[in-house]
């Protein structure tokens, strides 16, 4: 199921994005884009846990995207999204920046159909990032 975050998810949020990055976030980051744009931030339920969310720009930057290990590779990250396009403004398209090194991400991103677009040099501070960006034909809605 997936559902608007709420406060009462951040500390299962920072669970994930613990397990899912080399640098995670503080806190206080998911508390921020939460009070600038809670609208932007949605979670995956299975039984009631959170397993995945997402946190977007409604002009089309995926901010974090992440699933907890146990549930990765069962269409989560897919639908969470699916679910951030429906939220977009009219005519954008989705894009996230990608570390060089995440190989996983990056075929993550192109099995939905994105591509890479550019590379920011040392966006991670010592490595490089790929901006990762749906094609118009793959952005369903938007």
């Amino acid at each position: 199921m997936i559902r608007r975050f709420s406060l009462a998810d951040l500390k299962r949020v920072v669970e994930i994005d613990k397990k899912s990055f080399k640098v995670p976030h503080d806190e206080w980051v998911f508390r921020y884009y939460y009070f600038l744009s809670p609208k932007n931030f949605f979670v995956y339920e299975v039984e009631g846990l959170v397993v995945g969310f997402i946190l977007f720009e409604r002009e089309g930057h995926l901010l974090y995207l992440a699933v907890d290990p146990l549930y990765r590779k069962r269409g989560i990250g897919r639908r969470l999204v699916d679910e951030a396009k429906k939220h977009l403004k009219e005519g954008a398209y989705p894009w996230a920046e990608v570390r060089r090194s995440n190989l996983a991400a990056q075929s993550f991103y192109q099995s939905l159909g994105f591509i890479r677009e550019k590379v920011i040099p040392n966006y991670y501070g010592n490595e490089d990032a790929y901006v990762m960006v749906a094609s118009q034909k793959t952005s369903g809605s938007c």
